[in-house]
């Protein structure tokens, strides 16, 4: 089958509201082509291995299984994040509420003496936090979840590197406190989980 018989019968298929848009970027994610390449290429043929990830994937969805959780990951605020069902997507109002605390957060005053803070509680995907650091240099971060399993997902490499990637010198050894820092901790008398 080609690209746009494959695109047709797809969107076709797919409940909800964006049944074209999230067959696009459903293809584009299996085929590793970009939605643009699918649009300028809809003579292109599929093999079967490719063929069949798409059937797979496009049953799950008419089940009923949201397209992030298929993908394994989802833009937010010009980031991709690593989603599995044991984090909540993403979701476009959330980043309404983070463009919000990032315009607050950028009007506060930072001295030598005092720095931004801000708690990220119930941090699933680790988005919000990631999203206010990436913006707000001078922020220093505190995520926490009671998810072991959500932690676990936060805790992707790509979550490390773009925290690692928020201060262009490393902290002095001394001062690591105060750097945005994720590490599992099994708090022993509660059962309870945190990143700190």
């Amino acid at each position: 089958m080609i690209v746009g018989e494959l695109l047709a019968d797809i969107s076709a298929r797919l409940p909800g509201d964006t049944p074209d848009l999230d067959t696009q970027v459903l293809l584009a994610h299996l085929t590793g082509k970009p939605r643009t390449w699918l649009a300028a290429h809809p003579e292109s043929p599929l093999s079967d291995p490719q063929l069949a990830a798409v059937e797979e994937a496009v049953s799950r969805l008419e089940a009923g299984e949201p397209l992030p959780y298929i993908l394994g990951h989802w833009e937010f605020f010009s980031l991709d994040f690593e989603v599995t069902p044991d984090v909540l997507i993403p979701r476009p109002e959330t980043e309404l509420l983070v463009e919000q605390a990032i315009m607050w957060l950028q009007s506060q005053p930072v001295t030598a003496q005092s720095f931004l803070r801000a708690a990220d509680v119930g941090t699933g995907s680790g988005c919000i936090s990631v999203a206010l650091a990436h913006h707000v240099p001078d922020l220093r971060v505190l995520a926490t979840d009671l998810s072991l399993a959500a932690l676990e997902v936060a805790l992707t490499p790509e979550w490390r590197a773009e925290i690692a990637a928020l201060s262009p010198e490393p902290p002095p050894a001394t001062d690591r406190s105060e750097e945005v820092r994720l590490v599992v901790e099994r708090l022993k008398t509660k059962g309870r989980v945190g990143l700190l």
